[in-house]
């Protein structure tokens, strides 16, 4: 299923994106801006991309992360909260997947490809986000950390950002949500 929702989607977020710097014509009353369609469309494609792929079946999962991450990348210059949304609710599931899912994840490539995932995490975690975002990031980080540990890199790289974004929070729900991938990645920690 997956490889053919990617065949479906690939295209599709590749297309949009690139049509995401047009100047958009101001709607007729009542109706939604070419953009906001636009960005409804790429939520729904990124959604179905991390929802479709079962680690369980699919044979060649570092394959599948790897063109997952690229589709990501190129919605990342210019997602929209629809889009950030999708991608972090899409991680959360797609992380709790691969937690047991262990040894069709210590291939080196399958691993680097776990890393950068990690560092677009921490990335997006230096974003002035409202609370609900934040919150869907947080849940996306501790299903993250139940994944972590098959890498000690990705352990100490992701421990330090969600501390630094931990301390900075302001909200008790995602400072919780935070805390408890704290304390998952301390027990992993090399």
């Amino acid at each position: 299923m997956f490889g053919d929702v990617c065949n479906l989607v690939g295209p599709l977020i590749r297309d949009l994106s690139k049509e995401n710097n047009e100047m958009d014509i101001d709607p007729a009353a009542g109706k939604e801006s070419q953009s906001t369609i636009r960005e409804k469309t790429v939520a729904a494609a990124v959604r179905a991309l991390l929802n479709s792929l079962n680690p369980r079946i699919h044979p060649d999962v570092g394959a599948s992360l790897s063109q997952i991450l690229e589709l990501l990348n190129i919605t990342g210059s210019s997602r929209s909260r629809a889009v950030m949304e999708a991608t972090f609710e899409g991680e959360e599931v797609l992380y709790g997947k691969l937690h047991g899912q262990e040894p069709k994840l210590h291939s080196e490539n399958t691993e680097e490809i776990l890393v950068q995932f990690a560092r677009n995490l921490i990335q997006s975690m230096h974003q002035d986000d409202t609370e609900s975002l934040r919150l869907k990031r947080a849940n996306a980080i501790l299903a993250f950390a139940g994944v972590s540990h098959i890498n000690p890199h990705l352990v100490t790289s992701l421990e330090q950002g969600v501390t630094g974004a931990r301390d900075a929070e302001r909200s008790n729900i995602v400072r919780q949500k935070l805390d408890r991938a704290l304390l998952i990645l301390h027990e992993r920690s090399p």
